[in-house]
């Protein structure tokens, strides 16, 4: 996506007063939640996206005196989801749980999609995950300086395992070798986190990238060990494992994120009352307690921090997949 385009998705967003044409904004959010309302969730049940949405679905459930119902639609890395959504009734009865690829890469990656990016609104960013470069036991450096300078020294034997193209676990990967300046590393692309863990620990790739909630419990089995982690500074979770900023690459800050989106045009008083009970939940302890202990990293704030944070975002990988032509069809 171009950078045009991209320009409209935010200028969209901070427009969202756009209305259903049919209806003034005191009809369609009078009384409402009247009926249940429906969190997609662009990806297969059981995953943390679906499982953050059902947590979070049962908190909105109290708040509101409504069902929030969780709709599975995984496929094409979060676009189906996000076409449903964003061509659903901007009625406030369809929210989507999305991620750092429905906001951030998927508006860079793709050279079409079957939707417009601008017709998604913030609601609320809720946390953030950032990822954990780990490696196999049998691999000899035990830090990030030790890791460059053994890559460097051995171009292209050294394999950073990936999680698909255009995923953000081979985008990070393509940012270290981008900020490390490292053209001769190699990345193998495996379906899923499991498959490429289990052929890092059996030493067939010696690095990967693993989103930290997956990384951390093989880190403490001793199973692989962990170099460096993407956050800005060290997580409650692991706190003597150090970050790249502070391992002498500080672009190397990077993270899964987990947000509330609607559709444009849905009225400000509904994405405002589901700001304020998405961020009530996010201050509770419960959830606090569940994302700390994950390695996680607690957001929350306005729509309009959200709307920022995604922009941002955007504008890193952007940065990094025009120059490199990651564009996918």
């Amino acid at each position: 996506m171009n950078s045009h385009r991209s320009r409209r998705f935010v200028l969209g967003a901070l427009g969202a007063a756009l209305v259903h044409p049919a209806l003034p904004v005191a009809a369609q959010s009078q009384g409402w939640p009247s009926r249940p309302v429906r969190i997609v969730v662009p990806y297969p049940a059981g995953g943390s996206t679906d499982i953050l949405a059902r947590l979070l679905g049962e908190h909105l459930k109290n708040e509101f005196g409504q069902t929030f119902v969780v709709d599975n639609k995984p496929g094409a890395g979060t676009v189906l989801g996000a076409q449903l959504v964003a061509n659903s009734p901007p009625d406030g009865y369809t929210i989507m749980m999305s991620t750092v690829s429905t906001l951030a890469i998927n508006p860079v990656m793709l050279k079409t999609m079957p939707y417009k990016a601008e017709n998604l609104v913030p609601i609320a960013l809720i946390s953030k995950a950032p990822f954990v470069l780990t490696a196999s036991p049998s691999f000899p450096p035990n830090n990030v300086k030790e890791m460059l300078d053994f890559v460097r020294a051995r171009p292209k034997e050294v394999n950073l395992a990936g999680q698909g193209v255009g995923g953000s676990s081979h985008l990070v990967g393509e940012l270290l070798k981008v900020s490390a300046n490292l053209p001769e590393l190699a990345i193998t692309q495996y379906r899923g986190s499991a498959p490429a863990n289990a052929d890092l620990m059996a030493g067939h790739v010696q690095m990967h990238f693993d989103g930290i909630n997956t990384a951390l419990p093989l880190v403490l089995q001793r199973r692989v060990k962990a170099l460096g982690v993407t956050s800005e500074v060290r997580v409650p979770a692991a706190p003597d494992l150090p970050t790249f900023v502070e391992q002498g690459l500080p672009a190397l800050v990077a993270s899964s994120w987990f947000g509330l989106v609607a559709p444009v045009g849905t009225p400000d008083e509904i994405l405002d009352r589901l700001n304020a009970a998405t961020n009530r939940y996010i201050d509770s302890t419960a959830f606090k307690t569940r994302i700390l202990a994950e390695g996680g990293i607690v957001a929350g704030g306005s729509r309009a921090d959200f709307q920022k944070f995604a922009e941002a975002e955007m504008a890193v990988w952007r940065k990094l997949v025009v120059p490199l032509k990651l564009e996918l069809d």
